[in-house]
């Protein structure tokens, strides 16, 4: 038993093994490549196309919302500058965008406008409308109700002052101060 220690392994063997094991591998790479290399690399081109289209979307998006944010600003600049003609056009370009909130914004601009005008009638129905869009955001809702409500507070019956506000007349709410001493009065 002790002489097959003392012999060294035969590494020709090794050698001739090692070569054969690489060109299966070898073998098995192009059996792959050639079943599925297509496959992979209209894979590859499809995710690099998707995720193009994905930039290239949120750039146009935030181009078109910078677009409308600087449209707005001239608006309320125009309003500041008392350039009513020119602050309603703007405003009239904006009411229709589906970039953020920027359509309801200026529909509440031109309320504002009419209110001070003292179209209050008009200037309500406009608060009503942004009121009652249930695709803006809550708070910018409940800002047109409360809006709404100050131009027919006038008009309108303690109980119905009560019934419109009731829910955002609670401590919490961003407009509770205003809302509250509506109810409260």
């Amino acid at each position: 038993m002790e002489q097959f220690l003392a012999i060294p392994p035969d590494t020709g063997n090794q050698a001739f093994l090692r070569e054969v094991d690489e060109e299966y591998r070898r073998e098995q790479l192009q059996h792959f490549w050639r079943r599925w290399g297509l496959w992979l690399v209209a894979g590859v081109v499809a995710v690099l196309i998707g995720v193009g289209i994905w930039f290239f979307i949120l750039h146009s998006n935030q181009q078109a919302a910078e677009r409308h944010g600087e449209q707005y600003a001239a608006a309320l600049t125009a309003i500041s500058n008392s350039e009513l003609d020119k602050a309603n056009r703007e405003l009239a370009s904006l009411r229709e965008s589906d970039k953020g909130s920027y359509g309801a914004l200026a529909r509440m601009a031109e309320a504002l406008l009419l209110l001070n005008r003292d179209k209050t009638a008009q200037a309500a129905a406009k608060f009503g409308e942004i009121a009652n869009d249930d695709n803006l955001p809550l708070p910018m809702r409940q800002l047109a109700l409360v809006r709404q409500t100050l131009a027919e507070y006038d008009r309108l019956q303690p109980a119905q002052v009560i019934q419109r506000l009731g829910a955002i007349a609670v401590p919490g709410n961003p407009y509770f101060g205003t809302a509250g001493e509506m109810v409260a009065a």
